[in-house]
């Protein structure tokens, strides 16, 4: 277990993998309560998630929050998209849910949009 003091480190570390110790992937997840490593099973995994040919009218943070909460739970949406610096996909790093299937689109207002996984396998 590891604390942060700083929130800027803290989604770093969670948005920054996938880790990797002596070639083992290492699972990094928020502290949750009654955690017991001796019967936990990895469940979730944050990755960061592209959308490409996303409108730019869309690039706001509360919509990109609502797109993300689609796929799983938002944690955080990159600078460069937060800004509509890059138009060519959003990224957000997303809280997935490994017990469900994983979609390669999402359905945003009535409209069906291609999404990207990224260091996924």
């Amino acid at each position: 277990m590891v604390k942060f003091h700083s929130s800027t480190d803290y989604l770093k570390v969670l948005t920054g993998g996938p880790w990797m110790i002596l070639g083992l992937y290492l699972s990094v997840e928020r502290w949750r309560p009654n955690f017991n490593p001796n019967t936990h099973r990895v469940s979730s995994v944050v990755a960061w998630v592209c959308i490409p040919s996303l409108p730019a009218q869309h690039y706001h943070v509360g919509i990109l929050k609502m797109v993300g909460d689609q796929i799983g739970r938002t944690v955080w949406i990159d600078i460069p998209t937060q800004q509509a610096d890059r138009a060519q996909f959003a990224r957000i790093a997303i809280e997935l849910d490994l017990t469900k299937t994983l979609e390669a689109r999402v359905n945003f207002w009535g409209v069906w949009y291609h999404i990207v996984f990224e260091d996924l396998s």
